[in-house]
């Protein structure tokens, strides 16, 4: 295989590009890297987000299931241990809490 010249580069460009909230945490479960649509869940630049973990920027009892579901995956090596959970219709957020508007429809992902 041939190694692309600024793949890292090309990668964070569209990562950044894409409209879905992408974001890589640290085994310490500090954000390395945030998206703008990542960012934009908890109102923040991509700056302002690395380096911080959930308790930094959600409520806590939000940010106590957030770190409980990274246990589960980091434990099982699986993206979702359990059912897929729903999405915000509007936004397609994983999360409802953190959506476009918490009342929105949710639906199956």
């Amino acid at each position: 295989m041939q190694l692309i010249p600024n793949a890292s580069d090309i990668l964070l460009a569209v990562i950044d590009a894409t409209p879905d909230a992408i974001f890589v945490k640290d085994l310490d479960g500090r954000y390395v890297i945030v998206n703008q649509a990542a960012a934009r869940f908890v109102g923040r630049t991509p700056n302002e987000v690395v380096g911080k973990n959930d308790l930094e920027l959600y409520p806590e009892e939000t940010a106590r299931r957030f770190m409980q579901d990274d246990q589960a995956v980091l434990a099982t090596a699986s993206c979702w241990p359990k059912a897929r959970p729903p999405r915000c219709r509007s936004c397609r957020a994983v999360r409802p809490s953190t959506c476009c508007s918490a009342t929105s429809s949710l639906a199956a992902a």
